[in-house]
C-alpha cells in the first residue's frame, strides 16, 4: 500500500470518528439535555399512578407533614451514604423540622454487591426496637467501612442501648424479616437500585399515595423543589 493511500485511509478514519462524536453530541442535546433526568441532576424522575405505601409498612418515619418523601436505601451504597451525610441534614432543616414533610426510610440491601448491607439493616432495626432507629442509622451511614458485629455493638453502646437486648435481637435475626419485607415492597413499587425516592401524600388511614418516583441520587434543592410542586 502506498504512503498516499495510507494517509487517505487514516484521514477517513479520523473523519468518521469526528462525525460520530458530533452526531452523538447533537443527539444528546436533542434528547437528553433538557430531559427530566438531566434537570434532576442525572436521576431519572417520573410520575407514577396507582402506587401506594400501606401504613403497616411505614415504621421508620420522622416529621409530621402531609407530604412524604420515601427513601429506599442500602448501607453500603456510596450514593446512599452521600445522601444520608450531606442531603438529608438539609432536608431535615428545610422541610422536616418545619412540619412540611414526613420522611420515611425503608431498606433495599443489594447483597450481590454489598454483602454487609443486609446485616446493617438488621442492626438499624434492632436499634429501632429501643426507639433509636434514626440514631443507629446515622451511625451506620457515618461509618460505612465499619459494618461488622463488633462495630454494631460499639454503636449500640455509644447510643446507650441495652446491650443484652440488642445482641439478642441481632444474633437472633429478630429484624431480618422486616428488612426483607422492605426490599420486597421496593421491588413491588419498581425499585431496581439505590437510592430510590418517592414523593407522595398522606392518606386518612396513614398510608401514602405515591405520585413521583426518582431513581438515583438528587440534590436537596431538587427534592425541595419537587416537594413544593407536590403541595402546590
Amino acid at each position: 500500500m502506498s504512503r498516499g493511500v495510507r494517509i487517505k485511509n487514516a484521514l477517513d478514519v479520523v473523519s468518521s470518528v469526528a462525525l460520530i462524536v458530533v452526531c452523538g453530541a447533537f443527539l444528546w442535546t436533542l434528547f437528553f439535555k433538557d430531559s427530566p433526568a438531566a434537570r434532576a441532576g442525572g436521576a431519572p424522575m417520573e410520575a407514577v399512578e396507582g402506587l401506594r405505601l400501606d401504613a403497616a409498612n411505614i415504621t421508620n418515619v420522622i416529621g409530621t407533614g402531609r407530604v412524604a418523601i420515601v427513601e429506599f436505601s442500602d448501607f453500603q451504597c456510596p450514593f446512599c451514604i452521600k445522601h444520608a451525610n450531606e442531603v438529608l441534614p438539609r432536608l431535615k432543616e428545610a422541610l422536616i423540622a418545619t412540619g412540611d414533610v414526613r420522611y420515611v426510610a425503608l431498606h433495599f440491601p443489594i447483597e450481590e454487591i454489598h454483602p454487609a448491607a443486609l446485616k446493617a439493616g438488621e442492626a438499624a432495626e434492632c436499634g429501632g426496637k429501643q426507639n433509636r432507629f434514626w440514631e443507629m442509622r446515622e451511625k451506620l451511614f457515618a461509618h460505612p467501612g465499619r459494618l461488622g458485629p463488633d462495630d454494631f455493638l460499639n454503636y449500640a453502646n455509644v447510643l446507650s442501648l441495652d446491650e443484652g437486648a440488642f445482641l439478642e435481637c441481632l444474633e437472633g435475626h429478630q429484624t431480618l424479616e422486616k428488612v426483607r419485607q422492605d426490599r420486597e415492597e421496593g421491588r413491588r413499587l419498581g425499585v431496581t437500585g439505590t437510592p430510590a425516592f418517592f414523593i407522595g401524600t398522606l392518606e386518612p388511614d396513614g398510608g401514602i399515595r405515591l405520585v413521583k418516583r426518582i431513581r438515583g441520587t438528587v440534590s436537596a434543592d431538587v427534592l425541595i423543589a419537587q416537594v413544593a410542586k407536590s403541595v402546590s
